[in-house]
């Protein structure tokens, strides 16, 4: 069954993200935007692309760098991070 990629819901265009699997405005406060794609955003919203492993690791490296971060940053990805680098101290 083919899924679409964008919809019309209460007269607004939405896009569907590939990794949460749900419709969301298509807007840039929920999609990062690519020129080169027929919709002018990515397939997946900000907060799927936050839980790749790139960004979690590009993420990590500022957390222990004591860098801001700016943007769009969720919680649960600090939250993640420290608990994983608890877990591997408590390891060692």
């Amino acid at each position: 069954m083919k899924i679409e990629r964008s919809t019309i819901i209460d007269g607004e265009l939405h896009l569907f993200c590939t990794g949460c699997q749900e419709y969301l405005p298509a807007d840039p406060e929920f999609f990062y935007r690519n020129k080169n794609r027929k919709t002018g955003f990515r397939s997946r919203c900000k907060a799927c692309y936050y839980e790749t492993p790139s960004a979690i690791a590009r993420d990590t490296a500022h957390i222990q760098r004591g860098q801001v971060i700016g943007g769009l940053f969720r919680e649960s990805v600090i939250t993640r991070v420290l608990a994983r680098d608890t877990k591997k101290q408590g390891r060692n």
